[in-house]
């Protein structure tokens, strides 16, 4: 039966893409049609107007009908460009929507075999293990940072502080002069402020000077 019949007539593929750009050629070919045409209609307006005027009624009559063909045809190219825009915008949408599926079409394969790769009862095999192992690293990592025998503890370190500081302040007060003379329990003033010198008492008589100056 088969063989009565023959094959079956393969559909050969179309080159979407291709048509595409015929479709361009040919609005574009139209287009050019019409600019010509327009130009042409123009021109047998400026004409006609123009042999009337010099009373050549025959010529504007010829004139206005070469015009009024140009338009009609005018009108017929434009519906032309008009439906070959409308046409190879939804071919191009196709392209588009034809593109998305085939991604679509991609992605389920692939979601497809990865999924049937991943057994719930593996993975919650393989989650459990790495929980083990995570809280097993996690519980060395904690013997580790223990502090060791012999090492010394932060609490140790700070009451040497604390005795360092207590024995740095008592020398301070054991070095402290002992004020002299006092009267009526009133320190006296030490050694330690020094007397005015020279240079603070030439500084003095330069700012009295000024302010004399600056008075006058």
């Amino acid at each position: 039966m088969a063989s009565f019949f023959g094959k079956k007539k393969e559909v050969p593929k179309v080159d979407i893409q291709a048509r595409l750009q015929q479709m361009q050629r040919s609005i574009q070919t139209l287009t050019d049609r019409r600019n010509f045409l327009e130009m042409k209609s123009q021109q047998c307006l400026i004409d006609a107007k123009a042999a009337k005027q010099r009373g050549q009624k025959a010529i504007a009559v010829s004139k206005m009908k070469e015009k009024m063909s140009a338009d009609k045809n005018l009108k017929r190219i434009s519906g032309y460009i008009d439906n070959l825009n409308a046409v190879k915008f939804k071919l191009e949408e196709g392209v588009q929507t034809k593109v998305v599926v085939d991604a679509y079409t991609v992605a389920d394969q692939g979601l497809t075999e990865i999924t049937n790769d991943l057994d719930p009862d593996k993975i919650d095999d393989l989650r459990d293990n790495l929980d083990d192992k995570l809280a097993d690293f996690e519980e060395r990592q904690d013997s580790l940072s223990r502090p060791m025998a012999g090492v010394i503890g932060d609490e140790e370190a700070e009451a040497e502080l604390a005795k360092e500081l207590e024995a740095e302040i008592d020398a301070e007060w054991s070095s402290a002069p002992v004020p002299t003379n006092p009267i009526h329990g009133i320190a006296q003033p030490t050694s330690a402020v020094a007397a005015p010198t020279k240079q603070a008492a030439a500084d003095d008589d330069e700012l009295a000077r000024l302010e004399a100056e600056l008075a006058m």
